[in-house]
């Protein structure tokens, strides 16, 4: 009778092994799903050394024992939604905006009420539909897809955090600049502009969007408002001739 090396047996468990995950992959692709539900069930049951609790100490310690998978489920979804948004930020980075905002929409699968992800999804949309350098077969239909994306995500943002500054600002300069909506704009941005000692950006937006509107008066004070505030001689010299182009689209 001839000896087993360990050689030998090594080769006798990997085959063990490979048999046994055989078996277990035909269980899930070929058992009904209520009966794989029960099989990975058992499995779990084997691995965490519990089955049929029935004591109070026995729940107990099934309780606890799947305290720490559900715990090491939750902590590797977090890192899972952190690396998407990590990895939109670097699509970004390249001005890959379509990935970028694949990446982002799956990071919000982990954190659905982010408004920073929001705000970066709106960001891409608007780079998107505006770039028609950049996709000159982008049909039309598809760039409003688009704007309205960006709006939407902008919007929820500003939902989830009303202070949200930056999704506000660049909600109305969409409004503004590329949809022709300045209603839309002034709703947003007054509110914003009596909270802040110097909003100067947000009453260049403020005096386009009255101007747009027929506000003419108000598109004024706005300018005034900068060209009397403002450190700065390029914002004075910009609120200058706005202010006369206002007040020459007025008759006066």
């Amino acid at each position: 009778m001839s000896k087993r090396t360990y050689k030998d047996y090594s080769i006798m468990n990997t085959k063990k092994i490979i048999i046994g995950l055989l078996v277990l992959t035909c269980a899930v692709l070929f058992f009904p799903a209520c009966r794989n539900r029960a099989f990975l069930r058992q499995l779990q049951d084997m691995e965490l050394g519990v089955k049929n609790p029935s004591s109070i100490e026995d729940l107990q310690s099934a309780i606890s024992k799947y305290q720490g998978k559900i715990d090491d489920i939750i902590t590797m979804e977090h890192r899972t939604g952190i690396w998407y948004k990590i990895l939109g930020r670097r699509y970004m980075d390249k001005k890959m905006y379509k990935k970028a905002i694949e990446s982002f929409q799956h990071a919000l699968e982990y954190f659905p009420e982010n408004q920073h992800v929001f705000y970066q999804i709106g960001v891409c949309a608007a780079i998107l539909a505006k770039s028609t350098l950049d996709y000159p077969n982008m049909s039309s239909g598809e760039r409003q897809a688009y704007f309205d994306l960006s709006v939407s995500a902008y919007k929820r943002a500003v939902e989830l955090d009303p202070n949200y500054t930056r999704a506000v600002y660049a909600l109305s300069v969409l409004y503004v600049f590329e949809l022709n909506r300045p209603a839309d704009a002034i709703a947003i941005m007054e509110p914003l502009a009596a909270k802040e000692k110097k909003p100067l950006d947000s009453l260049f937006i403020l005096g386009r969007a009255y101007y747009m509107t027929g506000q003419y008066e108000k598109a004024i004070a706005a300018y005034d408002r900068i060209i009397k505030t403002s450190g700065s001689a390029e914002q004075r010299a910009d609120a200058e001739r706005n202010k006369a182009f206002v007040q020459n689209a007025r008759g006066s």
